[in-house]
């Protein structure tokens, strides 16, 4: 699992990493508006990991609270 402390550790920044991984997102998603003639299905894929990613981060008090 990738974490802030071990990327740290070996080197790397975490902001980097989060960049690249938004230009990822934001390609995704241009792909998909463009439609080109290539299979839609890897954009979707990326287009699901990074909002389950973003999901799954929140805090629990404010996923999991009552109605």
């Amino acid at each position: 699992m990738l974490s802030p402390i071990r990327l740290r550790r070996h080197g790397k920044n975490i902001e980097t990493l989060l960049a690249i991984i938004a230009a990822l997102f934001i390609a995704a998603e241009l792909a998909l508006i463009l439609h080109p003639p290539l299979l839609s299905l890897p954009s979707w894929i990326i287009v699901a990991v990074v909002g389950s990613a973003f999901a799954l981060t929140r805090s629990p008090e404010i996923t999991f609270r009552p109605n």
